[in-house]
């Protein structure tokens, strides 16, 4: 079950990209301060669309948030 719940996880874990601009997900220059401050939302962006997901275990939600750290 484990094995399972990181798979989801590995695979969801960028979800919240899509709630972002497409200049901060696809950028055509280097970040500056206020877009990289954008695009390092995007784990709690992904945790809060699978926390609302009812098939999801909450774990998966956990998992993909810290994926960046």
């Amino acid at each position: 079950d484990n094995c399972k719940r990181l798979y989801v996880a590995g695979m969801v874990h960028d979800w919240g990209l899509a709630k972002l601009p497409e200049e901060i997900v696809c950028p055509t220059e280097p970040y500056d301060a206020s877009q990289y401050f954008e695009f390092k939302k995007h784990p709690i962006l992904t945790a809060e669309i699978l926390q609302r997901m009812i098939d999801i275990p909450s774990m998966v939600a956990v998992v993909s948030y810290q994926v960046p750290e």
